[in-house]
């Protein structure tokens, strides 16, 4: 193989080394016969680095940013509805105004499962990402929810202080939260018997007209704090980190290598591993040893609004963005296809472009409400082709990039 510099010339024809070419001269440096050769495979990490950051910038300018404007937007556009639903007058208005609210949560949802493969950087944890502040956690904490909790919130009506978002936990507000106030379709409170709601009668005294009323409410400050969250997440990556990302291994501060953010950017793609193929569907399907019955419908993501299957579906088309480097039909996209190309692993390539593609498939071929539809062959079907596309990413896509196989799915063997 021939290791390519800023300045060589393509020894092959391909759409793959003309995007290698066109991010060469972006940078706007010229060839000189002193330059200096790029470091070969294994040297520093597996890849050419011309290669890495043709790939960088593909998933900065064609994954990452376009996906986190679609959730500003879709946030914002749900904050404008909530708000409407919370000061609708009339019943008649109500309802109307609800289902208004609840479109737009869906659209918004959708938005939000697509950035749930691209947790990094401010959206990230702090622990294991760089840059990270958790974001991602205050817009949408799932598996970590507590409905009783935000029924607690219903009644004391904290959410109308200053300082709730200080004082409280993830999961009195964002997504999940919001699924909860804008989707229950009964007047009944999910907290145990001898919580005080119940025990003293706090939940039946504020009455069906006053939990109407406080859940409206509610859910219009769970909203506009949504869409705020969203808005600095995409300010930040405009703003900075974007470019951090896109000059790794020269002027980042924050990657002190193209290989450290290639890493980065493959543990954020494994929440397909760890929560799309196991806790999203592996759990409610009984797979797991979380649940011990047949099928555990309980389990699923979205218990109000019924998106779990829909939700998957967007989970996968975010997955499939980061192995082309953006949309599929993007030829001049460089994504982790494109470096197993460059790595002559083709036929690895070829695989995980076709079983994603066949993934996505399969769930049009499952009928949503997914709690409905756990036993039905498609749905194991489904699950069968996630599993597979899970062994490749941790087999034989990590050894091939030379990608740290993040922790938490190091020991998952299935």
């Amino acid at each position: 193989m021939v290791y390519l510099t800023k300045c060589s010339n393509p020894t092959r024809s391909s759409l793959f080394y003309t995007a290698l070419f066109a991010w060469a001269f972006s940078l706007g440096s010229s060839c000189s016969d002193t330059q200096k050769e790029e470091e070969p495979p294994g040297v520093d990490g597996g890849v050419q680095a011309l290669a890495r950051q043709a790939f960088l910038l593909s998933q900065v300018d064609n994954v990452f940013l376009p996906t986190y404007e679609r959730l500003a937007d879709a946030t914002k556009s749900l904050q404008i509805a909530v708000e409407a639903y919370a000061s609708a007058s009339s019943s008649d208005n109500q309802t109307t105004s609800q289902k208004d609210a609840q479109d737009a949560f869906i659209t918004a949802s959708a938005a939000i499962q697509e950035a749930e493969l691209l947790q990094l950087g401010p959206y990230g944890d702090n622990v294991t990402f760089f840059g990270g502040t958790d974001l991602r956690n205050r817009i949408y904490s799932w598996p970590v929810v507590n409905t009783c909790k935000v029924d607690e919130e219903t009644v004391d009506a904290a959410y109308s202080e200053t300082d709730f978002f200080t004082n409280s936990l993830v999961t009195a507000y964002g997504l999940d939260a919001l699924e909860r106030l804008l989707f229950s379709s009964d007047f009944s409170n999910t907290c145990p018997n001898q919580h005080s709601l119940n025990s003293q009668g706090r939940w039946d005294a504020l009455g069906e007209a006053g939990i109407i009323k406080n859940r409206a409410e509610y859910a219009a400050v769970v909203a506009a704090k949504i869409a705020e969250d969203s808005e600095t997440l995409l300010n930040e990556w405009k703003m900075g980190f974007g470019e951090q990302l896109r000059t790794a291994g020269t002027s980042s501060d924050v990657y002190s290598t193209s290989q450290d953010a290639l890493d980065q950017i493959f543990a954020s793609m494994f929440y397909f591993e760890i929560s799309l193929k196991d806790s999203k569907l592996g759990e409610p399907l009984g797979i797991t040893a979380l649940c011990s019955q047949k099928v555990c419908p309980d389990a699923l993501e979205s218990q109000f609004a019924q998106q779990s299957l829909e939700w998957i579906q967007a989970n996968l088309k975010s997955f499939e963005r980061l192995l082309h480097g953006g949309e599929p039909d993007d030829e001049q996209a460089v994504g982790f296809l494109e470096l197993l190309e460059e790595m002559n692993a083709n036929e690895l390539a070829e695989e995980l472009a076709q079983l994603t593609s066949n993934a996505i498939q399969a769930t049009a071929a499952v009928s949503s409400p997914l709690a409905e539809n756990l036993e039905r062959p498609e749905t194991e079907e489904l699950y069968q082709i996630l599993r597979d596309i899970g062994t490749l990413l941790k087999t034989q896509l990590s050894s091939t990039l030379a990608l740290d196989v993040p922790e938490a799915a190091a020991g998952d063997n299935d």
